[in-house]
């Protein structure tokens, strides 16, 4: 085969590449943040009891008070386990949102969202309700999964997060 023909069957075979990709139906992947974060979403607390105590050890000055601080966060991490946040995107650009087993802070909300920016798998989300807004990063792990490290405008605790799943 001479250069020629090299040359022209090369061309061919990326016209015939772009032609099928660029014919293709867009999937879950090019969908929009917007497009992503719709829905309903059920989030557990999760805890990471290492690393919190580690956190708590850090920050308490004598071995008596991390002692106490060990056995508190035993008995909180059995307490937490079962805390549930729920979360519905809607379309609209409004959100309802409820929280429960966690002593004190169980309630329900509603208001209305936007998105204020993306970077590879963070999505900032701003949330307003009553006139007041708050913003927190929501990390996507795949379409169907997100973590938050803040909560009502509270940063959590290293070791303490939330993780949401898409409702089915």
């Amino acid at each position: 085969m001479d250069r020629k023909s090299i040359m022209f069957a090369g061309r061919l075979c990326l016209i015939i590449a772009a032609a099928s990709t660029g014919c293709s139906s867009p999937s879950a992947d090019d969908a929009t943040p917007d497009e992503k974060l719709v829905g309903a979403w059920v989030g557990k607390i999760q805890i990471d009891q290492a690393k919190l105590e580690e956190t708590v050890a850090k920050k308490t000055k004598s071995k008596l008070g991390a002692s106490i601080a060990k056995k508190v966060i035993g008995a909180m991490t059995k307490k937490l386990e079962s805390a549930r946040m729920t979360l519905e995107f809607k379309s609209d650009g409004t959100f309802t949102g409820s929280t429960e087993g966690i002593p004190g802070k169980e309630k329900k909300v509603a208001g209305t969202w936007k998105i204020v920016n993306v970077s590879e798998n963070d999505v900032v989300v701003e949330f307003t309700k009553e006139d007041q807004s708050e913003q927190t990063t929501l990390t996507f792990y795949g379409k169907d999964e997100f973590a938050l490290q803040s909560a009502a405008g509270v940063e959590l605790p290293e070791g303490v997060g939330f993780r949401f799943h898409r409702a089915p």
